[in-house]
């Protein structure tokens, strides 16, 4: 108990929703300030719930290295290290290995132990940088005595470093340029030629983990693995864990080396089970790549064989125990087997782990097995799903007797039959499976026959079932026992009069295919009989007409008719687009023809999605900027190129001008119609300034706007201004400024030369 309402909230919401991050978070961080003791349980819980999510095993092992519980630390990394290729966790491994064996007379053959399986399970992270560094920092500490020794320990330098330098790792040049200086340091000669050796594969390298920091920006590798949500975040991170991995299998080191491909690829899909575990298409898209580098592995190595074998002395028969016995060819047939089993080992972990339940992987691996020829561990695999309690076995025993015929015969998948049909958890699917198995099988039809007459007596009230037989029955063209099983069923009462809707649309069906007009009125009239007890169908009479003439997608009226009658309400009649017929309102159809009558709805009006421009937020936009509050609309590019040349608005001190009043003078101003003709010579005459004693400005006390005034009253206000000296009222003109100083100017420059 807690003691605190909001963590007792979170212990309850994650009893109800185990895989809620946030009440996790609330209880971790209270956890982490308690003892061990006290909240270890909750971390049993934690990493049942998330068994392949690092961080929280990285949170638990270091709570008891805290505490200095060691051996609970070394039982705690052999259930999560080798399971979770996450470099955090590794590294807190290698911290700890460190630490407590650092007293050991053993210390230096522990560490160099625990650095190369860290590199043999890790050492292909894009990250493990740190790792390779101090591994060789290690081995170059370690004291040698004797010349023997000091060639060990510059041969096992020596052999980490040109393995690092050829690992696509960012920091892969720090490493390159420490290699070179360590040759150097041992022999100058020799360095040049180690150099030249191993440049083409270290810049091939180096390109490949440039490209991988690109292909995997964005992944979040300590994500806790959740079922899926379908969330936008979710989503994302899917497709980049499907380009991670697609660009592994593209072989971006363009080795010939399958195997080293093969080891990539499952290496990136394993860190992204770490984090898409309860995704069931990671797990089978890692078997199927498996499966096929196992057999293009083999394909090679028969086919080395064979070019081999022939170009040697010809023989008869080729003795195939020998196939595999050159190096070369064995080697690729042995990676195929490892390969193989490791196809193996996924499918099994995925039907082991959270997707125990999940049937898709069951079936891919018994097909798997199958193929291998494995049928115990095939039968094995079958009984452990219909095992699990409260699933729906039905799908399960179909699958199961299909791989009984295939692989034991006929008589192993009638066993399979006889114990589904004692399973009272198994549908009517079973029944149909086992008739339809019998007939195409068997080619007898008679046993067909009595197992859908033995399913009809338990699911006789199914309109599911008694569809599959009549369908049955009318691939036989047994025309005189389908109708037959029409009255049985439709007079027998097992069926409602809700769930008797289809097979009734079927039974009309049937008699206007084969039957005569008197009977398909019969029928018709014993339809309408029972629809009149729904009240879906109640008035419905004309609509129910429909179904006597249509033939598979052509109806007797337009699509607007059939709306007009009925036929297309949701409580009305509808049809059923796959066996025909009046159904509820789950099913749809098309009309060939609505087209051709023009008679279909016009599609609704959509916008004009090229002249909508993005909404670009702004946290202090100043008013008016955009339409909806918050954002502004991008500038025009000539309008964005003008704003870039000109001065910024800081450096525009006054004064401002007002563009209202601005604009209001632009309304009042009334210019002449033409200017008026200059005098003087060279055409310098300050009359030619008395223009702007000819222009009239209305002086108004009243507010005016263009827009509030008509025309004829703008018509009115304006005068007619013509320039000095015509017919004008020079009274009625206003006098020139007192104080123009620039009128003054061109008189004094006027009389200086007179």
């Amino acid at each position: 108990e807690w003691g605190i309402e909001r963590l007792v909230r979170a212990q309850q919401v994650v009893e109800l929703r185990p895989y809620d991050i946030e009440s996790w978070s609330v209880m971790l961080r209270e956890a982490q300030a308690r003892p061990i003791h006290e909240v270890r349980s909750l971390y049993e819980s934690l990493v049942s719930v998330f068994p392949t999510t690092a961080r929280y095993w990285k949170l638990y092992i270091e709570m008891e290295m805290r505490c200095r519980y060691y051996e609970r630390v070394e039982k705690l990394f052999q259930r999560c290290l080798v399971k979770i290729l996450n470099i955090d966790l590794w590294k807190l491994y290698l911290a700890y290995v460190k630490d407590t064996k650092s007293g050991l007379s053993t210390h230096k053959e522990k560490m160099a132990q625990a650095y190369d399986f860290a590199l043999e399970k890790i050492g292909m992270d894009m990250h493990s940088f740190s790792i390779w560094q101090d591994y060789i920092y290690f081995l170059r500490g370690v004291e040698a005595v004797g010349n023997y020794a000091e060639n060990q320990k510059i041969t096992a330098v020596r052999r980490v470093y040109q393995k690092a330098v050829i690992t696509p790792i960012v920091g892969i040049e720090q490493l390159w340029k420490d290699y070179i200086s360590f040759e150097q340091n041992i022999n100058p000669i020799i360095s040049e030629k180690m150099s030249l050796e191993r440049s083409k594969d270290y810049m091939n390298a180096r390109r490949v983990a440039k490209e991988l920091e690109y292909h995997t920006k964005g992944l979040n590798r300590n994500l806790p693995a959740v079922p899926p949500t379908l969330t936008k975040e979710e989503l994302k991170q899917v497709e980049l864990w499907k380009r991670f991995i697609t660009y592994e299998k593209s072989n971006p080191l363009r080795t010939e080396d399958t195997a080293l491909v093969t080891r990539r690829v499952m290496f990136a899909t394993e860190q992204c089970l770490l984090v898409l575990t309860h995704h069931p298409a990671v797990w089978h898209q890692a078997s199927q790549f498996l499966d096929t580098s196992a057999r293009v592995l083999t394909e090679k190595g028969v086919r080395s064989y064979l070019l081999r074998r022939s170009s040697g002395p010809v023989v008869k028969q080729i003795d195939w125990s020998l196939a595999f016995a050159s190096s070369h060819p064995r080697r690729d047939v042995q990676a195929a087997r490892i390969f193989a089993d490791e196809c193996a080992n996924i499918l099994e972990r995925s039907i082991n782990g959270v997707l125990n339940r999940n049937a898709l992987l069951y079936f891919a691996y018994a097909d798997f097995e199958e193929g291998r020829l494995k049928y115990e561990k095939v039968h094995t695999m079958y009984n452990k799903l219909l095992q699990l309690p409260d699933i729906d076995p039905t799908l399960v025993y179909v699958q199961y007797m299909k791989f009984a015929r295939r692989a034991e015969g006929i008589k192993s998948a009638r066993g399979i039959f006889k114990k589904a049909r004692e399973d009272v958890r198994s549908r009517y699917h079973i029944f149909v499976a086992a008739a339809l198995m019998e007939y195409y099988c068997s080619k007898d039809k008679e046993i067909a026959f009595r197992i859908f007459e033995l399913g009809l007596k338990r699911f006789g009230g199914s309109p599911e079932y008694v569809m599959c037989y009549i369908d049955y029955l009318s691939h036989l063209n047994e025309d005189n026992n389908t109708r037959v099983l029409f009255e049985r069923v439709l007079s027998s009462g097992g069926l409602s009069p809700q769930k008797s809707v289809e097979v009734w649309n079927r039974f009309l069906e049937f008699e206007s295919n084969i039957g005569d007009l008197s009977s398909i009125v019969k029928v018709e009239r014993r339809r309408s009989a029972i629809f009149e007890n729904l009240k879906e169908y109640e008035g419905k009479e004309t609509a129910q007409l429909v179904d006597r003439y249509k033939f598979l997608d052509l109806y007797p009226c337009t699509a607007t008719e059939l709306k007009s009658i009925g036929y297309l309400e949701n409580a009305g009649t509808l049809l059923n687009k796959g066996g025909g017929g009046i159904l509820s309102h789950h099913h749809h159809y098309h009309f060939a023809d609505a087209d051709a009558d023009n008679e279909a709805l016009a599609p609704l009006p959509r916008p004009d999605f090229s002249q909508m421009i993005p909404f670009k937020p702004r946290p202090c936009a100043h008013p008016g900027a955009h339409p909806l509050a918050g954002g502004v609309f991008p500038q025009p590019p000539a309008l964005a190129a003008l704003c870039a040349t000109l001065p910024p608005p800081n450096s525009f001190r006054g004064p401002f001008v007002s563009v209202e009043l601005l604009f209001d003078i632009f309304m009042r101003l009334n210019l002449p119609d033409s200017a008026p003709l200059p005098n003087g010579d060279n055409e310098l005459s300050p009359k030619i300034f008395d223009l702007a004693k000819s222009v009239h400005w209305i002086v108004d006390t009243s507010t005016y706007t263009g827009v509030q005034h008509s025309t004829h009253t703008l018509h009115s206000r304006r005068r007619r201004l013509l320039p000095a000296g015509d017919d004008s009222d020079e009274e009625m003109q206003a006098a020139p400024p007192t104080n123009d100083i620039y009128r003054l100017r061109q008189l004094k420059r006027f009389a200086k030369s007179n």
